[in-house]
């Protein structure tokens, strides 16, 4: 049955996702979403049950996702002691559609999309940091460490931008 293959497939897409990241061309989310539905179906004879239009409808549900119900509150409680960010490895054009379908608000997104790369790279982290206006000071016993650096979240030595791994946003602070 196709629902008891769907984790493992969720599993492999992810894998993929990131083997992707490293390739010379970047590719958005939305064509993983895109490209992971027609293998999926396609590994249980399903390809040609539907058209392309409804492949693409089935693969941009992530796009129509809701919040939990206390995210909407809670962003707006932390909107008003910081600037609110979601840093994402979702497209801008999915970002924009959970924001406007589920009523959550953040002050900016930030998408691996703009560096062209995915979580976790340090570079969307340290990308997302500078794109509002902070550099990343690394102490000197950190340095051979970027990774450690986006494992366990570190505070910037300056105190302004908290980096935290695996979480689907980073506040600035």
């Amino acid at each position: 049955m196709i629902s008891e293959t769907i984790p493992e497939h969720v599993d492999a897409s992810k894998k993929k996702h990131h083997a992707a990241s490293k390739s010379s061309k970047f590719l958005t989310s939305d064509f993983h979403y895109y490209n992971s539905l027609n293998e999926l179906l396609a590994k249980h004879n399903l390809g040609d049950f539907y058209s392309q239009k409804e492949k693409l409808s089935l693969s941009r549900i992530w796009h129509d996702l809701k919040t939990w119900d206390d995210s909407v509150a809670g962003l707006e409680a932390l909107s008003k002691l910081a600037t609110t960010v979601s840093l994402s490895n979702g497209s801008i054009q999915t970002l924009n559609h959970l924001c406007k379908n589920s009523g959550a608000r953040f002050d900016v997104l930030l998408s691996g999309e703009l560096f062209q790369s995915y979580k976790p790279d340090p570079k969307v982290y340290i990308g997302g940091c500078e794109l509002l206006g902070y550099g990343i000071d690394v102490p000197s016993d950190e340095k051979e460490g970027m990774d450690k650096l986006t494992e366990d979240g570190r505070r910037t030595e300056r105190g302004k931008c908290a980096l935290v791994a695996g979480k689907s946003s980073a506040y600035r602070v």
